[in-house]
């Protein structure tokens, strides 16, 4: 749990209209108006991908054991090569627990049962990748600002998406360094939409967290760190410290 302050873009939220957004209790503290930030920890499943089909399943599981004991955990699952098998196997596993699908390049065999479907605003003329969205409901759709992204070109399409990825390293590559620098568009963000559930992934560990949540954001995504805690048997302590940092 942190204490975020409710202003955005330096003007304080209503607090009728704060309330609806974030469902998160208000308060003022020395005569400032905050809300208690309860953010999520999405799990990416990207680097169990590419291996062997029965330690995806375990890795999987071994979250899910996790989210039953903490609301507050999810997953995610970036699609970026046509891997049917690999997708169908996530996908059965949407009623056990919240996923948060990612479509980086490829259109999505299907969409059913996934909390979110985002796509990289880059790609908003691919013709397979609209036509994937045009199944998610308006209340999953999402789309995706890469590092470097140039959002006043996207306003429209910002304004009008339930969930934002913000990405603070390139798409597309694992293992790179967090770049802080992005987060300075999640005020943008929030003035465009301020409904919008957003999320950030790409580099977060436990050195970082702390500027997510004082940024206000509502997911942030692990991949790497999430493995390493994995493979060294603390998972579920390595997320209770990210939310709990």
């Amino acid at each position: 749990m942190t204490l975020v302050k409710a202003v955005r873009m330096g003007k304080f939220a209503p607090i009728s209209s704060c309330y609806l957004i974030y469902e998160r209790k208000l308060l003022f503290v020395s005569g400032e108006l905050w809300y208690i930030n309860y953010m999520q920890i999405a799990v990416s499943i990207e680097p169990y991908l590419a291996v062997e089909k029965v330690k995806l399943i375990q890795y999987i599981e071994n979250i899910i054991k996790i989210a039953q004991k903490n609301q507050r955990v999810c997953l995610h699952f970036d699609y970026f090569k046509p891997n049917q098998d690999a997708f169908r196997l996530v996908q059965s596993y949407t009623r056990q627990i919240d996923i948060d699908l990612h479509l980086m390049q490829e259109p999505a065999p299907s969409v059913v049962g996934f909390r979110s479907v985002s796509y990289d605003v880059k790609n908003s003329e691919r013709k397979g990748l609209m036509d994937s969205l045009r199944m998610v409901s308006s209340q999953a759709r999402g789309l995706v600002l890469d590092l470097g992204c140039v959002i006043d070109n996207y306003e429209n399409l910002i304004r009008t998406a339930k969930y934002i990825i913000v990405m603070t390293v390139k798409c597309g590559k694992s293992g790179q360094v967090f770049q802080a620098s992005a987060l300075k568009l999640i005020p943008k963000v929030r003035q465009l939409n301020p409904q919008a559930v957003i999320i950030v992934d790409g580099g977060v560990n436990e050195s970082n967290i702390h500027l997510l949540k004082e940024a206000g954001v509502d997911v942030a995504v692990v991949g790497n760190y999430a493995k390493q805690c994995y493979e060294n048997g603390t998972l579920e302590i390595g997320i209770n410290r990210l939310l709990h940092n």
